[in-house]
């Protein structure tokens, strides 16, 4: 009897130890995707940013031009 109740014991370790597994690696991979997609948003942003700056430097351009050449 004292077998069987420390082999119960040891299952009950073991599924909470698979149970605590299971929900650590799924945080690690929920905030793995997060971390992408912020990734991902902050490169949209800089790129943006880079195409407006460079609209800028080609307006700017354009109006250093003499006015007898327009």
């Amino acid at each position: 009897m004292i077998g069987m109740g420390s082999a119960s014991a040891m299952g009950s370790a073991q599924t909470a130890i698979n149970i605590v597994t299971y929900l650590g690696a799924t945080c690690l991979t929920i905030v793995a995707i997060g971390f992408a997609i912020a990734l991902y948003q902050e490169w949209k942003l800089v790129r943006e940013y880079k195409r407006r700056k460079q609209d800028c430097k080609f307006f700017e351009s354009l109006a250093d031009i003499s006015h007898k050449y327009r």
